[in-house]
């Protein structure tokens, strides 16, 4: 995973399909983000590039990257589900 890697290596790329990966085989929402969150940060660390990069936006670009896959995966786990409405429709 490289800032503005080509093709598959690119930061997008692997994020998509980690976050996929993991909330499928069950992993809570919250650890996936973070954990993505983490992988990135380490991947693009000495990178001079990404020095004002706003890591706050990149966490929730990854959050919303796993709500859509919530959303269209029709067995994802309902506590996932819940961590994806927004907050004036959680229960």
């Amino acid at each position: 995973m490289k800032f503005k890697g080509a093709g598959e290596t690119a930061i997008h790329t692997p994020q998509l399909q980690v976050t996929a990966a993991l909330l499928r085989n069950g992993s809570p929402l919250d650890d996936v983000v973070a954990d993505v969150l983490e992988a990135t940060c380490n991947a693009v660390r000495n990178d001079p590039r990404v020095a004002k990069w706003d890591w706050r936006q990149e966490e929730i670009d990854i959050r919303r990257m796993c709500c859509d896959f919530v959303s269209k995966a029709p067995n994802s786990r309902p506590c996932c589900r819940s961590r994806c409405e927004p907050p004036s429709r959680r229960r």
